[in-house]
């Protein structure tokens, strides 16, 4: 494992965290240091002998850490927790898996101290042992019970949920109940990698933040990156010290410990800066996952430092992974209306065509929702269709000339990197192509599949008109972030947050997954409707084949209810250009 360059080796964030000069940069899995609130052991799985401790393991121990490094793990936590941490490391599943073991009083604490909870997973061969006070105290006992009505609860409600928004605030409103923390939102990650409060519950007293907009670089690509592969991240006491692991590299392999996964993991420099300017001292953060990508993430913020015990944490991770298993669904709640508008217009535009064989014929299908053919299902200004070197439009669309421009272009985006893929999708057409910018009016966003089978690039187009936005910034997201210090110049987190507004322009509306989907599913039927057709012409002629039981054409392509016939409908008034 290897540090990026400038950064000194070993690395120490407790040491070096102030050297950092690019976020992107920064080793945030291999901090060198933990949380000062906890004790951590590192071992060699099969020898259980103590290899690497945090150097504040006195403070439980009652041993310093030359006493600790090289003593068995029994001699440390005691037998009884030394023989149920050899038994999960026997039973296996520990890989990057932290597991609960026990709470235990260690041999050096007294005999009416606070428990720790122990915690044991492995990462990079290492295994490590991770000690934290319960917090039994301040929480008390959460009985199974009460843990399970509680489950059902937030299971039940996020369910019930007719929309992605409900969906959110349901998260944030369980999230606040089940924590006790003083603010929770729910932070959506956008195309740019900024990010918005799409839902925030808070206490009495604190203000809404619902509908901010953070910049990219407040949640650096590392921590984005480690947030995939967590279930929660606790940082009970943001302004709390720090404790080095001694030694700082694994003395078998020289590397650093890879922190990926532990509780306690110190957080940088640049976060806890970040978080006392904003006033907040605590937080705890469940990653929201769709189809393994980060969509979100639930934050919740303390405005005091606290403690989070293992059960609380448990119970928010859980909370985090409902979300990340029901935003499908929430998203398929709130769109299917829509979705089955969509699949009705284009049921039976595809069947019009299929009857008359011919894919132009998609253009000019009759209207089922008020808007003629394609318009009235994808909701966009106009539609285009190049089909062997003519064009034919719907509704708005650039002029002919920027048509075949932007044809040519997309042809290229879509070829260049030999995977043949299907589909092109942006709103913000300007800045990716120039010359649109001369359309942006009718064209900043753009929607595009090719047409199956063709060997004339012909696709099928899209259109979505410049709608102008204003963000709600928390702050102002250009403002500079070096600082000159004593060491030089180095990075420093944002210390303004107050409302700054932006206008945005060349943007359309997004495209929403279910237009996106649509439009691949579209394709697929005009392919299955081509095969269809050349297997009838390859029995029979064309006037057969047109003359010939339409039900047996549409059954390539339609659903039952949609098989009827079409003929004695007019067609809309088509644009062709040439």
């Amino acid at each position: 494992m290897t540090l990026p360059i400038g950064l000194p080796f070993p690395y120490s964030v407790k040491r070096h965290g102030v050297s950092i000069t690019n976020c992107d940069n920064e080793p945030v899995n291999t901090p060198g240091c933990i949380q000062s609130h906890g004790m951590l052991l590192v071992l060699h799985p099969a020898e259980f002998i103590v290899t690497q401790v945090s150097e504040n393991c006195a403070q439980w121990t009652a041993c310093g850490v030359d006493d600790v490094l090289g003593q068995p793990l029994a001699q440390i936590v005691g037998p009884t927790a030394a023989r149920r941490i050899v038994e999960l490391v026997a039973g296996g599943g520990l890989e990057n898996n932290p597991t609960y073991a026990l709470a235990a009083r260690l041999a050096g604490m007294l005999a009416d101290a606070e428990p720790l909870d122990i915690s044991v997973h492995v990462a990079g061969g290492a295994l490590i042992v991770e000690l934290e006070p319960t917090g039994r105290e301040l929480f008390g006992a959460v009985s199974e019970r009460n843990y399970y009505a509680r489950v059902k609860t937030t299971m039940a409600r996020l369910r019930a949920s007719p929309s992605l928004a409900t969906f959110c605030q349901a998260i944030a409103d369980e999230g606040r109940t089940t924590t006790g923390l003083d603010r929770v939102m729910v932070y959506r990650f956008q195309a740019d990698e900024s990010g918005e409060v799409v839902a925030d519950a808070h206490g009495p007293g604190l203000h809404s933040w619902f509908g901010l907009r953070f910049p990219a670089s407040d949640i650096p690509k590392p921590a984005r990156e480690i947030f995939k592969r967590l279930g929660v991240r606790p940082l009970p006491d943001a302004r709390g010290s720090l404790c080095e692991l001694v030694p700082l590299l694994d003395p078998a392999s020289g590397a650093p410990l890879d922190m990926t996964y532990c509780a306690l993991r110190a957080a940088s420099v640049m976060y806890t800066e970040y978080l006392a300017n904003m006033g907040v001292a605590a937080t705890l953060t469940m990653p929201i996952l769709r189809d393994g990508a980060l969509w979100g993430l639930i934050i919740c913020h303390h405005y005091t430092p606290t403690r989070m015990s293992y059960q609380q944490r448990a119970a928010a991770e859980f909370i985090g992974q409902m979300a990340s298993l029901e935003i499908d669904g929430a998203e398929v709640r709130e769109h299917a209306q829509y979705q089955r508008r969509i699949d009705a217009v284009h049921h039976a535009v595809i069947a019009y065509a299929a009857m008359r064989s011919d894919v132009a014929a998609l253009m000019s299908a009759p209207g089922v929702s008020g808007q003629p053919g394609l318009l009235g299902g994808i909701e966009a200004g106009g539609v285009a269709l190049v089909h062997r070197d003519q064009w034919i439009t719907l509704g708005r669309t650039p002029t002919l000339p920027h048509l075949q421009l932007l044809a040519a272009w997309v042809r290229e985006q879509l070829g260049c990197d030999g995977s043949g893929r299907h589909l092109f999708v942006t709103n913000m057409l300007g800045s990716l192509f120039a010359p649109a910018m001369q359309c942006a009016e009718m064209a900043s966003g753009v929607l595009v599949v090719t047409m199956p089978r063709s060997t004339q690039g012909d696709l099928l187009l899209w259109f979505r008109p410049e709608q102008k936005q204003v963000f709600n910034w928390s702050g102002n997201p250009y403002e500079n972030s070096a600082l000159t210090g004593p060491l030089g110049t180095r990075l420093t987190p944002r210390r303004s947050f107050e409302l700054w507004q932006e206008e945005v322009r060349g943007r359309a509306l997004p495209w929403k997954q279910v237009e996106i989907d649509a439009a691949l599913t579209l394709r697929q039927w005009i392919a299955d409707m081509v095969t269809c057709r050349d297997d009838q012409s390859d029995k029979t002629s064309v006037d057969a084949f047109r003359s010939s039981d339409e039900l047996d054409v549409l059954a390539c392509v339609a659903r039952p209810e949609l098989k009827e016939p079409l003929q004695d409908i007019d067609p809309p008034t088509l644009h062709l250009k040439e």
